[in-house]
């Protein structure tokens, strides 16, 4: 950019460029526009992504708060011995999309399971950033829940799960939930096997596990308990009569032992 001073009784606007004026002075300056991060909703892209430090961990939400900052192209090359369901195909990352990142301190087996309230839903885990390699997918036309099942992580690596659609639909409303099954420092006498069904529900949550339920507490966006159940029968939770929303559930064991998840109220 120049900047030029002319003295000149006359008033008026000069150009920059203009010639012909030889009482005055210029400078050119040079200006660098480079972006230093921040902004956005982090779950957009996975360098802006919601970040797992914990396990178990749950959340939910709508694909739609994210936007659409990939598309088919970016789905890399499938690794040997990724974990897959279904066709693959990379158009089920053409819609709105959500981006988590976890990155484990020792080498684990997990389990990444969602539920959509829509149909050509996909579940994704990728490495790299931007993406290199497919290291698990769970894609389908119909079906509302996704898992990935017993995918290796090595420590150090950090791994991108990523719920996308292949549009229409362009969002979904979501659960995910990550737990650790595998690895060092697990117990396989005391771990729990535990699943829980149908997400969404219109009344009735089935939990099953290999432990003896002591009691499940449900609450609210808030944090607020709205229901409570101390004997769980054929492991069937009726919140029929709760309102539509999301809500949190936690199981506790007669061992001490507790498992969080949430579930869409229709």
């Amino acid at each position: 950019m120049r900047i030029v001073s002319h003295w000149l009784s006359q008033t008026g606007d000069i150009g920059p460029c203009a010639t012909g004026y030889t009482y005055g002075e210029f400078e050119d300056y040079k200006f660098t526009v480079e972006s230093v991060g921040g902004g956005g909703t982090p779950g957009e892209t996975c360098d802006n992504s919601i970040v797992v430090t914990t396990l178990p961990y749950d959340d939910a939400g709508n694909t739609a708060t994210y936007g659409n900052f990939y598309a088919e192209g970016d789905v890399p090359p499938v690794a040997s011995g990724a974990v897959t369901t279904g066709t693959g195909s990379s158009y089920y990352l053409s819609g709105n999309e959500v981006v988590y990142e976890y990155t484990p301190i020792e080498d684990e087996v997990l389990n990444i399971s969602t539920t959509n309230a829509d149909d050509w839903i996909g579940l994704w885990a990728f490495t790299g950033c931007p993406f290199t390699s497919t290291v698990g997918y769970h894609t389908g036309i119909e079906g509302s829940t996704r898992l990935i099942q017993e995918l290796a992580v090595t420590a150090g690596e950090t791994y991108y799960f990523v719920i996308s659609s292949w549009a229409p639909p362009e969002s979904t409303e979501y659960t995910i939930h990550i737990e650790k099954v595998g690895g060092l420092g697990t117990d396989n006498q005391s771990s729990t096997s535990f699943s829980y069904y149908p997400n969404p529900t219109n009344g009735v949550v089935n939990i099953t596990a290999n432990k003896d339920i002591s009691s499940v507490a449900v609450y609210n966006i808030l944090g607020q308990q709205v229901f409570e159940m101390n004997r769980v029968d054929n492991g069937q939770v009726d919140v029929s009569a709760l309102s539509k929303g999301t809500y949190l559930f936690r199981v506790m064991f007669e061992d001490g032992s507790m498992e969080t998840f949430k579930v869409l109220r229709k």
